[in-house]
């Protein structure tokens, strides 16, 4: 699914205003290079001027390593998947490890309330991030910073990124009132190209914007 500059670019700069990167940290590049989410860990630190700390082939499995790369070259920044971000908290020793991270920024699973407390409550010096999106829409399209303290039972995948319009439609695409399922459609500048060499795919899930401007598609969760 080939992406366009200007949506990584759009992405990286509205990461960059989310979670303001400098000198002083170090990054964890964590996912496998064929996952999207490989180019926001590398690309990141890079156009910040942060240090990227590259875990090694399949290093993101394994909790004392991961805890051990945070430790020793003090990682400020990691982007675990929620299932992973639940072994590190079950595994003796880590928590105290990651004493240099500031922020997790977790995504590409359904993040648990009593996972976001758990780890808030264990962690209690780290920001927590629960972010959303697609290998078809940039990598990110949402964000949210997670609280203890707000009263929600459930944890949002928080609102557009920047040049980002999020819309929940009905089957003829049609936007649903407020409080009725239906189904995620993202539009804007993160859209991608579509599918490579899949033309009828393509034009099942990559649609005109009804609410958008002429000319402008949007992708089809």
């Amino acid at each position: 699914a080939p992406d366009t500059h200007r949506g990584l670019v759009n992405t990286l700069r509205w990461g960059q205003h989310r979670i303001p990167l400098g000198p002083h940290d170090a990054v964890m590049q964590m996912a496998p290079i064929s996952f999207d989410a490989s180019l926001w860990e590398l690309f990141r630190p890079l156009t910040a001027g942060s240090r990227l700390v590259l875990a090694q082939p399949g290093g993101h499995r394994d909790a004392h390593y991961l805890a051990d790369l945070v430790a020793s070259q003090r990682v400020t920044v990691m982007h675990p998947v929620p299932s992973m971000l639940a072994v590190l908290l079950d595994t003796p020793d880590a928590v105290s490890r990651c004493s240099s991270v500031r922020h997790l920024v977790t995504g590409g699973e359904a993040l648990s309330h009593e996972l976001q407390q758990r780890t808030l409550r264990e962690l209690p010096w780290i920001r927590l991030h629960n972010y959303y999106g697609l290998a078809e829409t940039s990598i990110v399209a949402t964000g949210w910073e997670c609280r203890a303290d707000d009263g929600r039972t459930t944890v949002p995948i928080g609102k557009p990124s920047w040049r980002v319009r999020a819309f929940v439609c009905d089957s003829d695409l049609n936007p649903v009132p407020t409080g009725v399922e239906g189904e995620l459609c993202l539009a804007g500048d993160l859209v991608g190209r579509g599918y490579h060499a899949a033309p009828a795919l393509t034009a099942d899930r990559f649609v005109p914007a009804p609410m958008g401007l002429p000319g402008e598609r949007m992708y089809r969760t």
